[in-house]
């Protein structure tokens, strides 16, 4: 499924592109599309994770470790960006000597990202759960697991 679904989004995400042209080159415009991105980006990620549709690999890996560490998607998706900037700063420096591709908006989107999607399943995760009837399908899992 991860195929069709990738195929489907760069299809979405090429037909966007040619709509909206962004030339923005101000700090505050700026900041602003990057804080539309990352609230669009937390509501998709929490969305495809909590109704148990495909998600992609890096929010897969995110829910695993929320679940490892019982807290929630959002603190994982924080642990893993937090350990990926980490892990670029220590290569910039190890080959260049300097911090190289780490900015202010790679910075709030590390914060960012977790944080909205811990806000969004915080309001919404257990209306869409009942909505959905995913709550009666994983109780229905654990009564059969245990019998």
């Amino acid at each position: 499924m991860q195929i069709p679904f990738s195929l489907l989004f760069s299809v979405l995400i090429n037909f966007f592109n040619g709509i909206f042209q962004f030339n923005y080159t101000t700090l505050w415009q700026n900041l602003l599309l990057l804080l539309v991105a990352i609230i669009v980006t937390s509501i998709g990620a929490a969305m495809t994770v909590n109704m148990k549709l495909v998600p992609n690999p890096a929010d897969g890996l995110a829910q695993a470790v929320g679940d490892l560490l019982n807290k929630g998607l959002g603190f994982g998706k924080n642990t893993i960006d937090l350990f990926s900037v980490a892990t670029t700063c220590g290569i910039g420096l190890l080959f260049t000597g300097n911090v190289v591709a780490i900015g202010l908006g790679t910075l709030i989107a590390m914060i960012g990202v977790g944080r909205c999607i811990a806000l969004f399943n915080f309001v919404f995760k257990k209306k869409m759960d009942e909505v959905s009837g995913l709550v009666n399908y994983e109780v229905e899992v654990e009564v059969a697991q245990t019998n």
